[in-house]
């Protein structure tokens, strides 16, 4: 889900407790962004299905 506070972009997915809060699109993420994104992806094994 994505709801937009400002100049913010605040990500929720169903069954991850963290919520993500970036720059839209065109703009350099924070490298703490980064950081906690990854994390996220990586201990929910979140990512782009390569069979599709």
């Amino acid at each position: 889900m994505l709801r937009v506070k400002g100049d913010h972009h605040i990500l929720t997915k169903e069954g991850v407790a963290e919520i993500i809060n970036l720059q839209p699109i065109g703009r350099m993420a924070k490298p703490y962004q980064v950081k906690q994104v990854r994390g996220i992806l990586t201990k929910y094994h979140l990512g782009i299905d390569n069979d599709e």
